[in-house]
């Protein structure tokens, strides 16, 4: 429904019933009488016009007998003993005659009461002859020439019958085309398409000119009768006034028509930028496609092979600034690629992300120009959702947003989704060497490695900024984005918090921006917020009302990435398994962003924890373990019988803290297990296991994923055994190369008691039930060091 276009159809339904009532005005006594087009004042009619001295008649000569030296005040009733009215109106139809109450008025200004007595009958092309309507209510023997009736009031109505006859075909006219143009208004509050505002638009334009003629010509007709009959009538009591109600009516019938023209002009043209931006980012492949074809409304294609299979009958139609809306015609075989498309990115069926058409819809390069234009025009990317269960498909376009950290986690997880849901990504980091790459390149790749093989995703219209040294460009940018993501690391948000609090106490814009931490720890995006509520980050008299321009979410996001080919540069290769888990709550009065890639849910903490102390915890006690065995990457280690089943203990331990905490069943928690420890098995993933270990210091804290678990399961006094395996392997990962917490674990492991390294690195005190476990472990660690 296309609620701006219910303004121009208010507009053409009051100028409709405006301009009937301009014909039908004084069609039959007191039904509008006084909308008249102008009225003859007859009241004074003989006043001063009575010459029995010339007269031949012999009636006249007994009225002068009969009232002489009474004629000034008897006067007022020689137009009645004349049998001549007060008063004649002229309408469109007919006109209307009676008498002014309490009587006959001289001042012609004045605005009597009128007691209409008779009206005309109702006749088409009507044209009012004041003279002869007079003449023929005379008593017999009495002319007009007696009462020395000027003949330029005659020559003046006769000299505007013509016109007077084209105002009723020219209201005819605007009545009906403003009649179909309220038709058109009520089917186009209704259509989505650019055909109905243009044939509205039409429509409107044919009332406007119809119904501004009739009053041009209306408003003409008053002047001249009126004119003419002032200048030469009063001398002889006769004098006439324009129909200002009549001329009110038509001359606001005319002005609503033309707003509403100019509606339709603005709901043509805000529908063809919407439109056009869906629509002519793809014209660039599809107009140099002998199989697509841009029409009025709609871009309908067919037949053309993407990675998505072979597209019947698709009509691209704008809806919106932000979406449009795909119909889906005929179906869409999902298959293998065909013709000339970028066959290294199949998209399996059974992936309902969203995924750039633009980029994939074949470009015979036959206008180039053309190209260009469409690419000045639209600078956002086109995504369609590849569900092929749904009947209607949604492009999104046109949003912004600001994502801290440019690593491999930021580019190849969080930018690439938000990519695929249609944002423009601005990366900004304090890495003068990621900047300048992302700054000087136009696109990279994601290659997300499955057990089903490769898959290549190309990632453009990003831009990037180093807060270092444009901090007041990332404030602008944020405090006009939709979404501030981050992938920093837990440790680096007190340092982001400043530059963000700064942008949203900027913001004007009517939606709150959503941020979202995307950081392996509990609550980050709550440690975030924490920091930007800071008063040194956000004057205190606007935390208040900060909810009014951010609204913080919670997230918990599971996907592997593992080390990078030295050469990739900015590419990145990730595991094609992902999880992106938010919290929705926060977003329950605006709604939550649209990315298909997030799942959205009332509590985040079973999930929060479910991967932790599965995924983290799994990953990291075969990378522990594995290095204190020489091996080189998680999958080697995995392979190893004794490994592997630590790694399950250790999950043994975790699933039951699961399953007791969050009431999930346990054999879905046991098939979860399996299928992450398969993941991180993967051996196309190529993940070493420094690279997974390092920075021991975290994950040896107190909420992360050993102590974390364990603390809580020693609390209820149940077995952590396992745990404690893996927490004593991660103590004993010193002086990685290329790892400053195992470098300063090892220090501190030196330096300081066991009992001060627990509180210090797994933040316990020391009547918790864990502290005496893990102390133990922390002596051995020190006396094989020595």
């Amino acid at each position: 429904m296309r609620f701006t276009a219910l303004f121009p159809l208010i507009c053409t339904l009051v100028a409709f019933i405006l301009s009937l009532l301009c014909i039908f005005a004084g069609s039959k006594r007191d039904y509008i009488e006084h909308a008249d087009i102008f009225t003859l004042n007859t009241s004074m009619l003989g006043r001063t016009t009575l010459d029995t001295s010339e007269s031949s008649s012999s009636l006249l000569s007994s009225i002068e007998n009969s009232v002489k030296g009474e004629v000034n005040e008897l006067i007022a009733d020689v137009a009645k003993a004349l049998n001549i009215h007060d008063f004649y109106s002229a309408h469109l139809l007919d006109y209307c005659e009676g008498y002014f109450t309490p009587g006959p008025v001289a001042n012609k200004t004045v605005d009597p009461d009128k007691n209409v007595t008779r009206c005309s009958n109702r006749t088409a092309l009507f044209h009012f002859d004041p003279t002869a309507a007079i003449q023929k209510e005379l008593k017999p023997g009495i002319s007009l020439a007696d009462l020395r009736w000027p003949s330029a009031i005659k020559d003046a109505v006769q000299a505007v019958e013509i016109a007077s006859k084209a105002m009723f075909v020219l209201y005819c006219v605007g009545v009906a085309a403003t009649g179909m143009a309220l038709a058109g208004a009520v089917f186009g509050v209704f259509s989505d398409g650019r055909v109905a505002p243009l044939v509205n638009n039409g429509l409107a334009l044919l009332a406007l000119l119809a119904l501004g003629i009739a009053s041009a010509i209306a408003s003409v007709i008053m002047s001249k009768v009126v004119h003419e009959v002032n200048k030469h009538g009063n001398d002889v009591g006769i004098s006439a006034t324009k129909g200002k109600t009549f001329l009110g009516m038509t001359w606001a019938a005319t002005a609503l028509m033309i707003i509403a023209a100019m509606a339709w002009i603005y709901e043509f043209v805000a529908h063809r930028r919407s439109l056009g931006t869906c629509a002519r980012a793809l014209a660039p492949s599809i107009l140099n496609n002998e199989n697509g074809l841009i029409e009025n409304e709609t871009i309908s294609i067919s037949n053309i092979a993407t990675p998505l299979g072979v597209i019947h009958n698709i009509s691209f139609k704008g809806s919106s600034r932000r979406h449009c809306e795909v119909k889906k015609r005929s179906g869409r075989e999902l298959g293998p690629p065909s013709g000339d498309v970028h066959n290294n990115n199949p998209t399996s069926s059974h992936n309902p992300s969203l995924t750039p058409v633009d980029k994939y819809l074949p470009s015979r390069n036959k206008n180039p120009s053309q190209d260009e234009e469409f690419s000045q025009i639209f600078r956002s990317p086109i995504v369609i959702d590849t569900d092929p269960t749904s009947s209607t498909t949604t492009i999104i376009m046109g949003l912004k947003a600001v994502h801290f950290g440019g690593g491999n986690i930021g580019r190849g997880f969080v930018a690439e989704k938000l990519h695929l849901a249609g944002y423009e990504v601005v990366f900004v980091d304090v890495m003068d060497s990621i900047i300048d790459q992302l700054q000087k390149t136009k696109e990279y790749t994601v290659t997300e490695i499955g057990g089903e093989g490769e898959k290549v995703n190309t990632i453009t219209n990003y831009r990037a900024i180093n807060s270092k040294t444009h901090e007041a460009d990332v404030i602008e940018e944020i405090s006009t984005a939709d979404l501030v993501t981050c992938a920093v690391g837990p440790n680096i948000l007190k340092f982001i918090a400043p530059v963000i609090g700064k942008a949203i106490d900027k913001r004007t814009a009517p939606k709150p921006l959503a941020v979202i931490a995307c950081e392996n720890a509990i609550g980050a995006t709550d440690t975030l917020a924490g920091f930007i509520k800071d008063s040194k980050n956000t004057p205190q008299d606007r935390l208040d009302s900060i909810h009014e321009r951010a609204s913080f979410a919670n997230s918990a996001i599971d996907r592997i990435v593992p080390g990078q080919d030295p050469n990739a540069g900015l590419n990145v290769k990730i595991e094609s398994f992902y999880e992106w888990v938010v919290d929705k709550t926060p977003f329950a009065k605006e709604g939550h962003p649209e990315i298909s890639a997030i799942k959205w849910v009332d509590d985040l903490n079973p999930y929060i924890e479910r991967k932790l102390f599965t995924v983290n915890t799994g990953h990291a006690a075969a990378a522990y373990y594995g290095y204190a065995r020489g091996k080189r990457t998680i999958h080697d280690a995995l392979q190893d019988p004794q490994i592997n089943k630590n790694v399950y203990e250790c999950l043994s331990e975790t699933s039951h803290l699961i399953v007791k905490k969050h009431g999930i069943a346990v054999d879905e928690q046991k098939a979860y297990v399996e299928k992450i420890v398969k993941r991180i098995s993967n051996p196309y993933l190529e993940d070493v296991v420094e690279r997974v270990g390092r920075a021991p210091l975290r994950k040896l804290s107190r909420k992360e994923r050993f102590v974390g678990p364990a603390s809580q399961l020693a609390e209820s006094g149940d077995k952590v055994d396992a745990l404690l395996g893996a927490i004593e392997q991660a103590f004993a990962f010193l002086d990685v190369k290329d790892d400053e917490e195992s470098a300063e674990l090892s220090k501190i492991l030196k330096s300081t008691e066991a009992k001060d390294v627990v509180g210090k690195v797994c933040g316990l005190e020391e009547s918790h039930p864990l502290f005496s476990k893990i102390v133990p472990i922390v002596e051995k660690v020190q006396k094989s060091t020595k």
